[in-house]
């Protein structure tokens, strides 16, 4: 009798695993398939569908890596970049070595222009394939940013080594061998790089990006016209050519084009803290802190908007709140030298030099994009200190 009984319960043992191998068989296939129904819309950019493909893929599989990295490109090619972050990371946790969502990732990272993070992101997939030219090329891209010229020339090196038909390739380079003094180098690498661009579709944009890295504004702004000229709905094109607007210090046309990406892209929030850069140095403060909160409400995530609310609240004398908001900023991105130049100007209200010029020479250690900073009144205590002109000479001045 006894033996009966365990024979029984180990056929009761076998089809309950029998049952359960096949319902996750079926599981797995029914979520494989929904994936590629998924792809398909995504190869043919239609988003909406795709993101539907691809949640019902996750609730087949809660734990589907894949579901969640293919989310996350989703909410990246839509412009929602909080979105995306949330799925990619958890799509990470799942699978630590999906090379897919570390490529999403470092697009997040990019809008957010939180280098320390690309670059992480570029190691892990570096570990994983030293010869992956996609990661060396945002890996030289960040440590250009960082100014951290001989590594980035070392990785992009090795990038058009391993893939030598890329024309932003060699416009990066172009832009590392100026920063070096290497001009000749610089010259040879940004003629390549044109030349090659003539076998892309958007040519004039892609080349008005080489053309802002080496910092021709003239050339740039003639090839973001034409860009423009051959497409009026391009967000992108609008709002690059307002960044190079702000650079020769144009405002009024810079407003035009950030309105203009704005009207086109409604959740473009870094026009909208541009906008508010802009009115900070326009003195029109309520305006300011209109597109702050704008760009705030679409994204949470960027640095440059909390840098901004610092900038504002020192010109309002509110140096409390100023603070609260540049150390939120340096916690999203602490490589931008704006950020520490503007805790140094708090440090001098506080009448704490010695912080001050430690955030000084964080700034200076950085990637300072704005050195008009300096032309607060605030700065008039220090500038023609000897210190201080040791770090920034008499340009800042």
């Amino acid at each position: 009798m006894g033996y009966l009984i365990i024979l029984l319960l180990l056929f009761i043992i076998c089809y309950i695993s029998i049952v359960v191998y096949i319902k996750n068989k079926v599981k797995l296939n029914s979520s494989i398939n929904t994936l590629d129904d998924g792809i398909g819309f995504l190869n043919d950019k239609d988003y909406e569908k795709a993101l539907k493909e691809f949640l019902k893929a996750k609730s087949i599989l809660p734990k589907s890596a894949k579901a969640y990295s293919l989310i996350g490109k989703v909410y990246v090619e839509l412009n929602e970049f909080d979105e995306a972050l949330e799925y990619l990371n958890t799509s990470i946790n799942y699978y630590i070595e999906d090379v897919d969502a570390y490529y999403s990732r470092i697009q997040v990272s990019l809008y957010f222009n939180q280098l320390g993070n690309i670059i992480k992101d570029c190691n892990k997939i570096l570990e994983l394939n030293e010869l992956n030219h996609i990661a060396l090329y945002y890996r030289a891209y960040s440590y250009h940013e960082m100014g951290k010229l001989e590594n980035a020339l070392n990785d992009i090196n090795k990038c058009i080594t391993l893939s030598p038909n890329e024309p932003l390739s060699y416009g990066l380079r172009s832009s590392i061998n100026k920063d070096l003094g290497n001009h000749k180098s610089s010259f040879e690498d940004l003629n390549k790089s044109i030349e090659m661009c003539s076998n892309y579709t958007n040519v004039y944009y892609k080349r008005a990006t080489i053309y802002e890295k080496i910092k021709d504004y003239d050339n740039a702004i003639k090839d973001l016209n034409k860009a423009i000229e051959s497409n009026r709905s391009d967000s992108n094109s609008y709002f690059s050519r307002g960044n190079i607007y702000i650079k020769i210090k144009n405002y009024d046309n810079a407003l035009k084009d950030f309105n203009k990406s704005i009207m086109i892209n409604p959740n473009n929030n870094k026009a909208y803290n541009n906008i508010a850069f802009i009115y900070i140095r326009l003195k029109q403060y309520e305006n300011a802190f209109k597109n702050l909160n704008k760009s705030v409400q679409i994204s949470e995530n960027l640095s440059q908007s909390y840098k901004n609310y610092a900038h504002l609240f020192l010109k309002l004398s509110n140096v409390k709140d100023a603070e609260e908001n540049v150390l939120k900023a340096i916690k999203l991105d602490s490589s931008n030298g704006d950020n520490y130049i503007i805790l140094a100007a708090i440090n001098l209200y506080n009448k704490d030099y010695n912080s001050c010029y430690t955030n000084l020479k964080l700034a200076k250690d950085t990637v300072i994009n704005y050195y008009d900073y300096f032309d607060d009144e605030i700065f008039d205590k220090i500038k023609h200190e000897d210190e201080f002109l040791s770090l920034f000479g008499n340009s800042s001045i």
